[in-house]
């Protein structure tokens, strides 16, 4: 248990941000200059506020049970923080004082801040008693940090009880695979050892000691292995006592239950090897934490001498663990939570344990219970560990009054539940070094599964001082590695399907943790949180709905040593409510104001002397800053993002000096006077005129330079001096041309003087200058990223035709973007970068002969863009992942370099040796008219290959022979329009031999040749994880799978297909066709020579798609009109129906392009729908009896439908509509008489001019209609 503050917080404490102001002082001015008349009282309180640092360092270390002691060190941590921002302030004044000095170089104090310090040196006095006897009682206290937690988790092979494990089936399965096969290593190799590692990774409490338990015990495994050895190895990882305790288990598993009373390392190292030779052994490491590799090399050495198919189970939760460690290795196995059923199942067991049948089901006299019980479920996120713990404490008191309270606290509360969850990621947290603490705690004022990236949360850290200064490491690289270890130590959890580019979240149970040990430090404000605001706390983050705003600022004035202030959610701010927190929130570092509505800042934030980071994105209305902004001398981060109004920065924005990120659109940087004084940026976006204030900005990492035709002078480039920017990372040299005249950065505005700039550049380009100032803008030799767009010269530059072995050796990425004028890449600056991982050439149609050869052993990516000339690629390189070839003259693909083919081999492999691994993952094909065939590569040995595109390659002829039954990773296949595209299977042949992969997931074949037939459909019932299946302007596909659905029952589409889409076509009507049907096999015969309509057999085979969420069909009339008012699937979330002008039928729920229909009346609607989109219907008028069905909508859209005279009074109805859409409906005059919902979140209307006639320019108040809901915009204008 860690400390605890005045409101339950653990105390987390590392001193960071006043070691840094410190240190700042220091450099700044001296504290013992005896010019200095106040030297005396800094000079003591910086002595005294060392000694107290180092107290609380102890104090954090060792466990405190003493209340009073407890609450004596949350004081001190209070006082390290005023003085903390008395002595930044203090820096501050002093730094600002030293730029405007012209004679006096030592600074003098306020007799304001002097009064401070004396009052601060009082105080601390009062208390140095205090002080003095709480270090005597750490300096006496024996026990470390965290005492006995060497054996606070002791864990052992047998599990209490096999039959009470739920849910791991599948992942015990998958385990027993990989411990009982053989892995191949190359003889030859140095890392050839006797044993694998096969790690399991998960958070605390997951179940990954269960997962093992149940492996160790299953009687397969016990047959395979001839020694079974099982070792707690906890936080301690002591090569010695792991030893003893290994030869221990070897001697258990023989039936000699003796102790190792060997002593000498060598000795133990040599009866550990006797025990383990020539066995095949399996050794489980359970609960490892970390070890230095030197350790688990000496660990490993006698592991050596084993029979090679032995194998190290590892649990851990530290995934940084696993990444480093070396030699043979299995997959990872990332063990998630239990799925919604078993854990359901496992909560039963313990919450209703003694009140259940034989069966399971529980008894009449709880069934009441069940409906909380699943609700609570829902917040277990999957955890066998909470699942037992709440479980339990539920089954205590079987009443709903009881359950009811615990559905409704938060898991925190739960922390002296034996063996709860909480305690097991307590554990965790305590061996976080203190400074990850903070960092972490920090991370508590975002909500539950907020997305959040690294680079943002490095910065807020960087602006709260909790990252530590390394001399010779950047402040962010140690912050992206604080971040690293959050991550491995699963606190952080990468967010695979994110909002925002590399995305992370915290578990719920983690953010649990996090607002227990920074509650008196950090708050949230929510809606409906009637929890009180600690006095203590330091940062806070508003999240409340326009009903919960009243009196919030007035409230947040009293809290005046607040250091972060974030409005994250659309909190409608006025100018004088920020002026008003702005005179009384002088300690802030953080303000986040995005999308605020804000039109104007007040003068007085330039007053915010300890102000590092500002965030005002998205306030669109936004039209200017005022000129105190240039009095921010800490500011690090300004994001003016998306704040389109804004046309001007500051003038005094150049007195920013220790700005490191300005998010901005360039053309608001290039209005920047002097921005070449911005010397602290790490990132920028300039305009060519501006090239020359380049030279003196050596911080810069990131650099892009747009308009560079601006740039009259090869003397101007120059002086850029770009070889001098030795941490300059990523270079982008823009040029512009005809196709990109609009902005290359983020802004939907041009500045009054872009359009004629730009038709001046387009007549003025000078081939000769380009080539001048290209030759000028060399970069430094440790670039990683280099781009180059739009160059018109002909000629190469210097420094990319004269090679040496150390330049650019550290480039990774390479783009050649739209340089018409090259005959041919830059082969020699190509060849020598030994490095490159990705290379990108678009737009070069004079290329013609790829003569650099592709020999790079780490490239991962090659793109090839807009080249019709170039005939042929060279072989490509095995660890190239990605393949995209875009408008290419090619006929063939090329091939892997080295790599087998199915059914075949190649001069470099051989039958005694397993397949050359090849890495290439996706494959993308477009536009390549010259294209025949895909067979080469596609017939090769790709044992990773995840994604096929093929689109728009109108003389490809052929598929893979061998189909595609051996890309057993491939996910995602996609051809579409390639007409000429025909079956090659023979008749011969066995269809079953070239089923499409069981791994497939989205299927997608669109406007194909008609003789495509039944080459796929063979095998699609053995798809079991297609998800998505398109068929689109392909007749006879469609006829021959919904007819084999319907005449051959032992076939069906696997559950799994959610997504279904077909059309492109009005004829449904089945012919036989012999061409089509000799490619089927024998099994799946065609049906009797016979007309049948496809219609009826569509309609009945619909039936099987019985998890289908979303169904479109465009183009099919007669499959509409014969389907009519068949009840449609219950699963079904969005129905669209599309593209037929001459369509009347009256039961369609979403439709596009249907220009004839005029109403919709009601039918037997699925009432899972939940997206209803109407687009371009002309003819449309009413929609009075459509929604009556369908009252789980969620989103309603209405586009382009000018006959629509208005909307239903039953719309208000829709309890769960929350997004509204009405664009170019020029007929309707209101909205509903009955109201809108109260659940609508977003409405948007645009292009109604009597609907919103006189409402577009006022204030929601004054739409009483539209008062309620948070996101109004009409005419693409947001109301206020």
């Amino acid at each position: 248990m860690g400390l605890q503050g005045t409101n339950g917080g653990v105390l987390a404490f590392s001193g960071t941000g006043l070691e840094q102001a410190i240190e700042e002082l220091k450099q700044i001015c001296p504290i013992s200059c005896p010019a200095l008349p106040e030297s005396k009282e800094i000079h003591q309180l910086v002595a005294t506020m060392n000694h107290i640092i180092a107290v609380l360092k102890d104090a954090e270390k060792k466990q405190i049970s003493s209340e009073t002691d407890r609450l004596m060190l949350w004081e001190l941590k209070q006082v390290v923080f005023d003085a903390e921002d008395l002595i930044d302030e203090f820096a501050t004044d002093a730094a600002v004082q030293l730029m405007g000095a012209h004679t006096c170089n030592i600074p003098t104090m306020t007799p304001r801040m002097m009064g401070q310090v004396c009052e601060m040196n009082d105080r601390l006095d009062r208390l140095q008693p205090q002080i003095s006897m709480l270090a005597h009682q750490l300096s006496i206290t024996t026990q470390g940090s965290c005492p006995g937690l060497t054996t606070w988790r002791q864990t052992s092979s047998l599990l209490p009880d096999e039959t009470s494990v739920i849910g791991r089936d599948r992942e015990k399965e998958h385990v027993i695979e990989i411990l009982l096969s053989s892995t191949w290593f190359d003889e030859s190799s140095s890392n050839n050892k006797g044993f694998s590692v096969l790690p399991i990774v998960g958070l605390g409490g997951v179940g990954k000691t269960t997962l093992a338990q149940l492996v160790f015990n299953d009687q397969i495994v016990k047959k395979h292995f001839e020694l079974m050895m099982w070792v707690c190895v906890s936080n301690n990882f002591d090569p010695i006592r792991l030893t003893k305790n290994i030869i221990e288990a070897a001697l258990a598993f023989r039936g000699t239950h003796k102790k190792c009373k060997i002593t000498n390392w060598d000795s133990m190292q040599r009866r550990l090897l006797e025990e383990v030779k020539g066995k095949t052994f399996l050794l489980v490491l359970d609960d490892v934490w970390k070890a230095e590799h030197s350790m688990w090399e000496e660990l490993f050495k006698p592991l050596h001498s084993g029979k090679k198919g032995s194998k190290v189970l590892v649990t851990t939760r530290n995934r940084a663990f696993v990444d480093k460690l070396e030699g043979p290795m299995e997959t990872p196995i990332l063990l998630g939570g239990l799925s919604d059923a078993d854990i359901w199942d496992l909560f039963k067991r313990y919450a209703f344990k003694g009140n259940t049948h034989v069966d399971g089901t529980t008894t009449a006299e709880y069934y009441h219970l069940e409906d909380i019980g699943r609700h609570i479920v829902q917040r277990l996120k999957g955890s066998p560990l909470v699942a037992r713990t709440i479980g339990s404490l539920l089954n205590h008191e079987v009443t709903i009054q009881h359950w009811k309270t615990v559905l409704e606290s938060e898991f925190w509360t739960l922390e002296q539940v034996k063996d709860g969850i909480l305690p097991a990621l307590q554990l965790s947290y305590q061996y976080l070094h203190p400074d990850l603490k903070q960092c972490f705690a920090y991370c508590s004022l975002f909500p539950k599964d907020h997305e959040f990236s690294r680079e943002l949360v490095v910065q807020l850290w960087e602006a709260q001082s909790f990252i530590r200064r390394d001399r010779g490491t950047r402040m962010q690289e140690t912050g992206s590695k604080y971040f690293d270890e959050l991550l491995h130590m699963s606190f952080f959890e990468p967010k695979p399907y994110m909002l925002i580019k590399n995305a992370h979240v915290m578990h719920d149970l983690m953010h649990d943790l996090a607002e227990c040990i920074s509650s008196d430090d950090c708050f949230r404000l929510e809606d409906q949180k009637t929890v009180e605001i600690p006095d203590t706390v330091r940062h806070i983050s508003v999240y409340v709905s326009k009903k919960g705003q009243i009196d919030i600022i007035n409230k947040l004035c009293f809290y005046e040593k607040l250091r972060t202030l974030l409005f994250p959610r659309s909190y409608q701010l006025e100018y004088h409510h920020l002026d008003q927190l702005f005179q009384r929130l002088k300690m802030l570092r953080v303000l986040g104001l995005y999308g605020c509505g804000i039109r104007k800042l007040p003068d007085s934030i330039g007053d915010l002397k300890h102000l590092r980071h500002i965030d005002l994105e998205g306030n669109d209305d936004l039209e200017n800053l005022p000129e105190s902004l240039g009095n921010l001398y800490n500011l690090q981060v300004l994001n003016l993002n998306d704040c389109h109004s804004l046309r001007v920065l500051p003038a005094t924005m150049s007195q920013l000096v220790n700005l490191k990120h300005l998010r901005a659109d360039y053309k608001l940087v290039s209005r920047i006077d002097g921005v070449g004084k911005l010397t602290g940026l790490q990132e920028l976006q300039v305009r060519g005129r501006q090239v020359r204030e380049l030279g003196g900005m050596c911080m810069l990492r990131r650099l892009s330079v747009y308009r560079l035709e601006e740039v009259q002078s090869r003397e101007d480039a120059i002086q850029a001096r770009l070889h001098t920017l030795e941490l300059l990372q990523v270079l982008k040299l823009h040029w512009s041309r005809n196709s990109d005249i609009t902005s290359p950065a983020n802004s939907d505005i041009e500045l009054e003087e872009d359009s004629s700039d730009i038709e001046l550049n387009q007549d003025s380009r000078k081939p000769e200058l380009e080539e001048q100032v290209l030759q000028a803008l060399r970069p430094n030799d440790g670039i990683r990223k280099l781009r180059i767009q739009g160059y018109g010269g002909i000629k190469l530059p210097d420094w990319m035709e004269v090679s040496t072995l150390t330049s650019f050796a550290s480039l990774r990425r390479v783009s050649l973007l739209d340089c018409p004028n090259w005959q041919v890449p830059p082969c020699s600056f190509l060849r020598q970068l030994c490095h490159l991982e990705s290379l990108k050439i678009d737009l070069m149609p004079k290329w013609e002969e790829w003569s650099c050869p592709v020999s790079y052993d780490c490239l991962l990516e090659l793109r090839i863009k807009d080249c019709p000339r170039l005939k042929e690629l060279p072989l490509l390189p095995l660890t190239l992942r990605s393949l995209d070839l875009f408008e290419v003259g090619v006929s063939c693909l090329p091939e892997m370099y080295g790599c087998s083919h199915i059914g075949g081999g190649t001069e470099t492999s051989s039958s005694h040796s397993p397949p050359v691994s090849t890495s290439l993952s996706i494959l993308h094909i477009s536009d390549c008219d010259n294209l025949t065939s895909i067979s080469g590569l596609l017939q090769q040995h790709l044992p990773d290959l995840a994604e096929i595109q093929i689109s728009n390659c109108k003389n490809l002829v052929s598929l893979p022979e061998k189909g595609f039954g051996h890309l057993v990773s491939l996910k995602i296949l996609k051809i579409t329009e390639c007409p000429k595209l025909t079956c090659l299977l023979q008749e011969e042949e066995d269809a079953s031999t070239q089923h499409l992969p069981c791994s497939l997931k989205e299927l997608e074949i669109e406007e194909c040749g008609d003789e495509m037939g039944g080459w796929w459909w063979a095998g699609l019932h053995h798809l079991t994880s297609i998800a998505k299946l398109s068929l689109y302007g392909c007749p006879t596909t469609v006829e021959l799978l919904f007819l084999s659905l319907e005449r051959h029952h032992h076939l069906h589409l696997p559950v799994t297909l959610t997504e279904l889409r077909i059309g492109g076509y009005n004829r449904f009507e089945y012919k036989q066709k012999s061409t089509t049907f000799s490619t089927c096999s024998s099994q799946l015969s065609p049906p009797t020579p016979r007309l049948i309509p496809l219609v009826d057999a569509s309609a009945r085979a619909l039936r099987v798609f019985t998890s289908l969420k979303e169904l479109t069909i465009q183009h099919s009339l007669h499959f509409l009109q014969k389907w009519g008012g068949r009840r449609l699937l219950s699963s079904l979330e969005q129905l669209t129906i599309s593209g037929d002008d001459d369509f009347h039928h009256k039961c369609l729920p979403s439709i596009q392009s249907c220009p004839s229909i005029h109403m919709l009346e009601a039918m037997s609607l699925p009432t899972s729908i939940k997206t209803l989109t109407l687009r371009r219907c002309q003819n449309l008028r009413s929609l009075q009896h459509t929604l009556n069905c369908i009252s789980s909508l969620e989103t309603l859209d209405i586009w382009n439908c000018p006959s629509l005279q208005s909307l239903p009074d039953t719309l208000g109805r829709l309890s769960y509509l929350q997004t509204l859409v009405i664009r170019n409906c020029l007929s309707i005059q209101s909205l509903p008489t009955n109201g809108l919902p109260s659940s609508l979140q977003t409405l948007q209307i645009c292009g109604c001019p009597t609907l919103t006639v006189g409402h577009r320019n006022k204030p929601k108040s004054m739409w009483p209609e539209v008062s309620h809901i948070p996101d109004v915009t009409i005419d693409w204008h947001r109301l206020q």
